[in-house]
């Protein structure tokens, strides 16, 4: 077979070397998606369990339950500025 001068396009060689650059690139990616994911749906999942756990307020009697708590909690009364600033939002909501 004889070369030309100008010869335009491709060699197989060339070919195969882009088709394996590109499958490696794809590769990786793939990998760091997977990988994302996988965190995405660990944090998703702790999120959701420390929602579920939490207490919500939804009205002033659920209040008057976490003040109630508190006395509990405090029987000898010493921090006396937390429930002073309990009672004040208390009294806003």
């Amino acid at each position: 077979m004889k070369t030309r001068l100008n010869q335009y396009g491709f060699s197989v060689v060339e070919a195969v070397i882009a088709v394996i650059v590109l499958a490696v690139v794809g590769f990786g990616g793939y990998v760091v998606y997977q990988s994302r994911q996988a965190d995405n749906t660990k944090s998703s999942t702790s999120q959701q369990t420390a929602t579920e756990d939490s207490p919500t307020v939804d009205s002033a009697a659920d209040l008057d339950k976490v003040d109630a708590t508190l006395d509990q909690t405090d029987p000898d009364g010493s921090n006396t500025n937390d429930l002073e600033q309990l009672d004040s939002q208390l009294d806003e909501f």
